[in-house]
């Protein structure tokens, strides 16, 4: 007798279980995607471990980690890796063709990683003019973050940039320095903007809080050298 009753409840849980799970799969929407969609390619093992464990944004930490690496190797044109380059400038350094798809590896492992959108937006669209690409990222931005208003406004300097409509750019730039998830970069766009059009002391002041606050050796060495030739500028 107590054999049935315990088989009873044993089938009764697998019932309610199966239940529970169809509802469950109705009314919520899983915020990632399935593992399955990941490449080989674009991530390594250790991302899938880091998956199956529970632990996204640690693995998409140590993606996007293989995403800077990458981006701040030198290529030459032939597309093998190349030393002595201008560390400044990116354009100089090759296509890097799957920075894309490397930024969108990094984001499908953890869709919230606003600043990975952001950097590889930003480096698709500034250094290397690749607009299309660009927006693609901000729009899986848009779309896993809808209420992060920041990729709209990078959408919107992108824009005026592809159409050459520089005088709307600027003021957008401006805003989009003061962001705090902006990348570095964006800001040593702005600044060399702010020289080229002979506002120094603008310039002095974003070199400035750019080498307090930036954490890349290679935007800290920029920051010193342009401060330096600024002041040479105002001062001599």
């Amino acid at each position: 007798m107590k054999r049935t009753v315990w088989l009873y409840l044993v089938v009764i849980l697998i019932i309610a279980s199966i239940i529970t799970q169809v509802q469950v799969d109705k009314n919520f929407r899983y915020p990632f995607q399935p593992i399955s969609t990941l490449k080989i390619k674009e991530a390594t093992f250790a991302n899938f471990w880091g998956i199956l464990l529970g632990l996204r944004r640690l693995s998409a930490d140590l993606a996007w980690i293989n995403v800077l690496q990458y981006y701040g190797t030198h290529f030459d044109e032939a597309g093998k890796e190349e030393k002595g380059q201008d560390e400044y400038s990116h354009l100089a350094w090759g296509e890097y063709k799957d920075l894309l798809t490397r930024c969108q590896a990094v984001v499908l492992i953890d869709p919230y990683f606003k600043y990975a959108y952001l950097y590889g937006a930003s480096a698709l669209a500034f250094n290397h003019q690749r607009f299309d690409e660009a927006i693609v990222l901000l729009e899986e931005g848009i779309k896993n973050n809808p209420d992060y208003w920041q990729f709209r406004l990078y959408l919107a300097v992108i824009g005026f940039m592809r159409r050459e409509e520089y005088g709307k750019v600027v003021p957008l730039l401006e805003q989009v320095a003061l962001v705090p998830e902006a990348p570095t970069m964006l800001r040593s766009i702005l600044a060399q903007v702010y020289e080229k059009n002979k506002q120094y002391d603008k310039a002095r002041v974003l070199w400035e809080y750019i080498l307090r606050t930036a954490t890349e050796e290679v935007y800290i060495d920029k920051a010193k050298k342009h401060l330096e030739k600024i002041n040479n500028l105002i001062y001599n």
